[in-house]
């Protein structure tokens, strides 16, 4: 497993997966049109707590859970992995309480310092459903431009993003 420093925003921290946050992210992933928006399965705590023990022993991939600093509640996810050499940035405010609030926004500044200041690394790219609006928005709010369109690994269309850093 990797050790992954917290990461401090105003409202939030970024922290890794811990076992006990496997309810709350199934609870998340019952939500039909969060699956729909991040082309997710739903997923029991014990499949959530396996797929995170993926993730982090995937060298390539950097995964962060988003804390709501006042309740220490988590909130959501984000993440950076390479795919292709390329690093890929993925974004989800599991609990709609804090969708819409800034929380999202300040995660995703936080993970790019991160990303930028400790790994190094310049760039960053998001594929996103066509039909994703929200998050659309949220990436071009960021300073994502689009360049393009691809297929995803399960073979569904997909508007790419991309930023430097």
């Amino acid at each position: 497993m990797k050790d992954l420093p917290l990461i401090h925003g105003k409202r939030i921290i970024l922290r890794p997966f811990d076992p006990s946050d496997a309810a709350d992210y199934s609870a998340w992933l019952k939500d039909a049109y969060l699956r729909r928006m991040v082309g997710e399965s739903q997923l029991t705590p014990a499949e959530v707590v396996s797929k995170q023990e993926e993730w982090a022993s995937d060298e390539k991939m950097v995964e962060y859970i988003i804390t709501d600093k006042a309740s220490g509640k988590p909130i959501g996810d984000t993440s950076v992995k390479l795919e292709d050499g390329k690093p890929k940035f993925g974004l989800m405010i599991g609990d709609q309480r804090y969708r819409d609030g800034g929380y999202g926004t300040e995660a995703a500044e936080c993970l790019m310092s991160y990303a930028k200041g400790v790994l190094g690394m310049q760039e960053l790219y998001a594929e996103i459903f066509p039909f994703n609006t929200k998050s659309i928005s949220f990436h071009e709010k960021l300073k994502f431009s689009k360049v393009g369109t691809s297929v995803d690994d399960k073979n569904r269309d997909c508007v790419v993003y991309y930023r430097n850093l």
